[in-house]
Parts: structure tokens; sequence; C-alpha cells
């Protein structure tokens, strides 16, 4: 903010592009006075008026209804019409406004949502009623009424649309506005036949449920909560991608979803110093995901985290034998039947352990456990959040460094999901010689590594692009030589796609916890 008093300005860095005439976009910076109470569009209208009447944005009701103002602020989708300039302006005066991303540019900030409607039709939004129309109106229970009216809400602004990160790969995908407005249809007791509304939304599956959708509703709606609904549907007809029918069954003979004997759950901790959970008295109870159970690479970090434990004189427990699949997965797909059989058992087991404290791998198991398993009694922590304390309150000494520059990406289930940002980052920051660069989407703007809801098991219908692709793209770019993460999923995703994108010599995937060992 530049200036004194009442004379403060703040500088609009708007993206500005014309098709006809323009190459690539570019921006351009434009100054208006800030005064309480101004708006993103207000500003915007201000520059047209008085300084370039050139510049195109869409506007109609002023008032966050139509949505039509829908556009990026800062990195976000949001209405402008709704945005207060103060709110945005950075430390340098500057706030930078963009078209949605994902969708094609008509004239600056205005963009062709064509795609958006299209999908929208899709799932026939319209009510089918009964053949025998009665005189009056229809009568529905103040509870569905209650369950119908998140969806209602919707504007139809398009944020959830452009914010969606499968999208942006894959334009047949239903899109979380179309799975709103869907769940709205198949949930209405007045209408004739669900059916109707569930055809055409097979792509459904393709959801990550990464949740950025909710992150980005102007509205504050769930439009991304409703896979789960929607995808249960499916479950109870029949209509599951084979691969992951395969995991669900899995998981009910096996307790893990990838076909793996239950005897061999703990194989991993073969050697390492690990107390039975259940009889002995210990610090925490650790909690490892299924995924870093039986996979290879996975298991590394719950190794790592071990070893660690170890060193700074924790006494870690385990469930053993009773450890199994948290079920946060199978709640994503859609089972859930299954998946509450899972809660009731697990959490018997899980509240049986001399300790207060369970310290999860995942940040899925995390998520389940601090959120859907309402009778726990033990505090859950993901295990950034544990290490970051034990850093902090010098538990934890480095002896060694590790003379790499390191760009860290943000699991949705730890981020987006349950706002934790700091801790990881405060871990890599206290690794002597580390240099922390930032990707251009980090933190609440984190890019989806393509793994959540399902898609570990599930390829989706895009036809050979992949997030997990883009985004160590986006982590070279920064000149890092390593990607870390925190999270046996996206290491494996991150992990894959630079095997595959041939870029093993230019940066190398690594869980936090493997970075603290290499330094201890």
């Amino acid at each position: 903010m530049s200036g004194n008093g009442h004379n403060k300005t703040a500088t609009l860095r708007i993206e500005r592009f014309n098709p006809d005439v323009d190459e690539k976009p570019a921006f351009e910076e434009l100054q208006v006075e800030l005064v309480p109470g101004k708006t993103i569009l207000d500003a915007l209208l201000e520059i047209k008026e008085e300084q370039d009447g050139s510049l195109t944005f869409r506007r109609s009701c002023r008032h966050g209804i139509c949505g039509s103002c829908t556009m990026n602020i800062n990195g976000t989708n949001m209405l402008a019409c709704e945005s207060a300039l103060t709110d945005h302006v950075n430390e340098d005066g500057l706030v930078t406004v963009r078209p949605l991303p994902s969708v094609p540019v008509i004239k600056d900030l205005v963009t062709d949502r064509s795609s958006f409607w299209e999908q929208y039709q899709r799932i026939k939004p319209w009510l089918v009623p009964a053949e025998e129309v009665p005189e009056k109106e229809f009568r529905i229970s103040p509870d569905e009424v209650n369950s119908l009216n998140n969806a209602e809400r919707c504007i139809m602004c398009g944020a959830c649309y452009s914010a969606c990160p499968v999208i942006s790969i894959d334009k047949g995908f239903v899109g979380p506005h179309a799975m709103l407005k869907a769940f709205l249809r198949v949930s209405d007791s007045r209408d004739k036949d669900h059916d109707v509304h569930m055809t055409d939304i097979e792509t459904l599956w393709d959801c990550t449920t990464c949740y950025m959708c909710v992150e980005q509703c102007p509205k504050e709606l769930s439009p991304g909560k409703v896979a789960s609904t929607l995808r249960s549907l499916l479950v109870e007809e029949g209509k599951v991608p084979r691969t992951l029918g395969v995991a669900l069954t899995s998981t009910f003979r096996n307790k893990n979803p990838f076909e793996m004997a239950h005897a061999d759950r703990l194989a991993w901790a073969e050697g390492l110093p690990l107390q039975d959970g259940k009889t002995n008295p210990v610090d925490a109870l650790y909690f490892v995901c299924c995924l870093a159970c039986y996979d290879p690479r996975a298991q590394k970090l719950a190794q790592a985290m071990v070893t660690s434990m170890d060193a700074a004189g924790v006494n870690l427990g385990t469930l053993g034998s009773e450890e199994v699949c948290c079920g946060s997965e199978m709640q994503r797909i859609g089972e859930m039947g299954l998946f509450e059989v899972m809660v009731e058992e697990l959490t018997e087991s899980l509240n049986k352990p001399q300790t207060q404290q369970i310290v999860t791998a995942s940040p899925h198991c995390f998520n389940v456990f601090s959120n859907h398993y309402p009778d726990l009694n033990l505090n859950a922590e993901h295990y950034t959040q544990y290490v970051a304390r034990l850093i902090a309150d010098g538990k934890i000494e480095f002896k060694g460094e590790v003379n790499k520059r390191v760009t860290y990406h943000d699991p949705c289930y730890l981020g987006i999901q349950n706002d934790i940002f700091d801790e990881p980052r405060s871990i890599l920051q206290s690794i002597p010689g580390i240099e922390l660069v930032e990707m251009e989407r980090s933190r609440k703007q984190s890019l989806c590594c393509g793994g959540g809801g399902g898609r570990m098991w599930f390829e989706g219908h895009a036809s050979g692009a992949h997030l997990s692709h883009e985004r160590v793209r986006e982590a070279v770019s920064t000149g890092a030589q390593i990607l870390a993460t925190a999270c046996p999923f996206c290491l494996n995703m991150l992990d894959d796609a630079v095997k595959t994108l041939a870029l093993d010599d230019q940066i190398e995937v690594k869980d936090i916890m493997e970075l603290v060992v290499e330094a201890s």
C-alpha cells in the first residue's frame, strides 16, 4: 500500500488477454484508491470508468447472487462483488486478479464457460415428477429439506469447476457443480426415478476428493463431499469399476485394499524397536497406513519414523495384529456399510492401548480418525504435528546436514482439508542445510497428486493425463533437487511420476521423515 491517510492506494495486477490480437497473456498494473468497503469489483469498475475502458469483465447483480463476477484473486476463485479490496492487498500493496483457470479466455477476465454448462446439462438437473401431478404442492419432510438446502444454494458461478484439478486434465469429468446438482435430484423424494439422474455421471469416479472445490466455493457449500453419497448409490447398484471392486473385496477379506495377507501387516517393522501398545504403556501409538505397511517404497517412511523416535527417546507402540485398514478410502469410494463396520471394530481396538496419543503415518488416517471416528478416546495427530513439537522441545537434534534445495508438496488430506501447513515446513526448515523453496501452487492452492478418493486403484477416464506428472514438472521448475511430502499416497504417486517422466536425474521424491533421519 502506498500513500498516507485517506490517500492510500492499492495496485491491481490484472491479467490481460485478447485472443484475437495477443499472442499470450500479460499483466497490467493499475492503481486505485484504497478505502473501506470497496470491493474488487468496485475497483475494476473504477478502472474501467476512469482509466481503461477496454478492460473486460462480467458483472450483473453485484450482490453475490448471479455468480457472473467470479474470478481468480491471489490464486483463489471468488466472487469479486463479495471480496473486500482491503482483505486481499499484500504487504507490497498488490492484488493479483486473473480469469478463472482451466477454461478458455474470451477476453481479459471473461471466460468461456460452455463446458461448465454442458456438464451441468448432462446430469439432467431438473426434477422429474410422477406422471400424476398432485393438485397441491409436493410435501417433503423437514429433514429432507435440510439435506437439500446446501445444494439449493449453489449459484452456478463456476468457481468449483474452474478450481477442480481433475477438470484441468479431463474436460469429460462431470465436475463438482454437476455432482452437487445430481445429489440434489437423487436425494429428493419427490423425484420419480433417481436412475434418470444417475445417468452419465460415471465419471464421478475420477474425483480425487481433494476438496479444492469445497475450499474455493464462495458460498461455503460442499460439492466435493457429495461424491461419496453418489458413489454409495452406484456401489449399491453394483456399478463400480472393476479395480475398485477388487480393493473393496480385499479390504473386507484381508483388512487392507492391496490384496496382501493380514498376517504380513507388520513385516515392515521386523527388527525395529516397537512395543505392543495394547499391553505396555507407550508414549504414542503409531498407526501405519496400509500403503506404508505393504508397499516397499512407502515402507521406508514408516521405518524412518520408528528410527527417529527411538533416537529421540520416544516409546512407540502399535496395535500389532489388531491394526487394520482405517477405512478412509472405503468411505470416499462410497462403501458406507463396510466403512461403518470398520469404524466400530477399529475404535474398539484403538481404545485399548495405555496411551492417550495416536500418531498416523498418513494424512488419510489422521483425517478419518479426527473427523469420522466419533467414539475414539485417543488424541489423533499426523506425524508432522508430533515431530514438529519434538523438535521445538529440543528432543530431536540434528548432527548432519542435507545440503539440498527442497520443495514441499502439501497433501490434500493434511493441508486443504485440515489446515496443517506450517508443521511440515517447520520440520524442513529446522534441518541444517535445506533451502526450502515453494512451488507456484502451495498451501491452500496446492495441486492434488491424484491419488485420493480411490484413485490409487483406478486410472480414471482421462487418457494419458496425470495430475502427478503436472505436479512433478512444477516441482522441477523451482530448481529443487528434492520434492518432499508427508503422505504415503503422495510419495508413491509423485515417485512413479518422476520415473515415468524420466526425471530421476533432476529431482528425487522423499518423505519428510526420510530427510529427518538423513540429518540425524
